[in-house]
């Protein structure tokens, strides 16, 4: 699925590809993400995200999430 960083809730958007997606089937997201953060990390720098902003704003975009983020989101919903 390729469209992820066009949806603003990341939660309800991955809910939506398990509910429809067939049982024991694969689940393929390419989308857009900021980097994962590091263990010591809240947050991304000031800079990336200024940066981001301009990509979001530029393009009509809502924020992004990383790719650990949507790792977690899927693990909340009992999948692999």
């Amino acid at each position: 699925m390729e469209s992820g960083e066009h949806m603003p809730n990341k939660a309800k958007f991955v809910g939506e590809l398990v509910r429809v997606a067939a049982p024991g089937g694969t689940i393929i997201i390419v989308t857009w993400c900021h980097r994962d953060l590091r263990p010591d990390e809240k947050s991304l720098q000031p800079w990336e995200e200024n940066l981001l902003k301009k990509i979001c704003d530029s393009f009509y975009l809502p924020e992004w999430c990383s790719t650990a983020e949507y790792v977690k989101l899927l693990e909340t919903m009992s999948l692999q």
